[in-house]
């Protein structure tokens, strides 16, 4: 079901050692900022592909980007050792005011969804404008899985590099 839901729960395993990942992710992260300049990536430090934190074994980041995206994943996890490595536990979700938002407007635009099908159902006659409901919940629907995949698929790449890991199984 979470393969058709904004969000990934990812392992990977890593050749390094537990105190080595969390140091190439100290590298890569900046502290957040409040107000960030980010046309084509602007205003963030050189080498610095991502914003968070990182306490002990875990971490909160999110990647800065050079364009708006409010469906940007916000990515937490934990490491942890492993005999021959370590495993990185990765979640990826949407921000929580754009979770809401979304929650909200696909609630509303699909219990409008419903009300105009079985208007059309029950009329037998066909208005294209009862079809309107329909395709917002269908736009919303792709445009917020869209973009998150998209986001989400960097990250990935992104991660599996900078720690040497591969996919791990649970």
């Amino acid at each position: 079901m979470s393969k058709y839901l904004p969000k990934e729960d990812l392992v990977f395993f890593s050749p390094l050692k537990k105190e080595e990942v969390l140091i190439r992710l100290a590298n890569i992260l900046e502290p957040e900022k409040i107000f960030r300049i980010r046309f084509l990536g602007l205003g963030r430090q050189a080498g610095k592909f991502y914003e968070g934190w990182i306490n002990n074994d875990s971490f909160d980041m999110r990647r800065i980007i050079g364009y708006k995206n409010s469906f940007l994943p916000k990515i937490s996890g934990t490491v942890e050792d492993t005999s021959g490595g370590s495993l990185v536990h990765v979640k990826m979700r949407l921000q929580v005011f754009v979770l809401i938002f979304m929650i909200v407007w696909m609630t509303l635009v699909g219990i409008a969804a419903l009300v105009c099908t079985i208007v059309l159902l029950a009329s037998g006659k066909f208005n294209p404008f009862l079809l309107i409901p329909i395709g917002m919940f269908l736009f919303g629907y792709a445009l917020s899985m869209g973009a998150f995949k998209y986001e989400s698929g960097s990250t990935k790449e992104d991660l599996k590099q900078f720690f040497e890991a591969t996919p791990h199984e649970n």
